[in-house]
């Protein structure tokens, strides 16, 4: 077998981008006191299902 092989055990997991994207977004600004973070549109913008996106929340 011919794979190219990655050492993935050094990558975020899809929940850890998805914290660390609302986090930044809460210090730059962008997302406000008493916001809601609707899991459905946070999924959708990093195309996951729910479950990292309750994970990072």
């Amino acid at each position: 077998m011919n794979i190219q092989s990655y050492d993935i055990s050094r990558q975020a997991s899809a929940a850890t981008l998805i914290f660390d994207a609302i986090r930044e977004a809460i210090i730059k600004g962008d997302l406000t006191l008493g916001e809601p973070l609707r899991q459905e549109d946070i999924a959708r913008a990093f195309n996951v299902s729910r479950i990292p996106v309750r994970e990072a929340l």
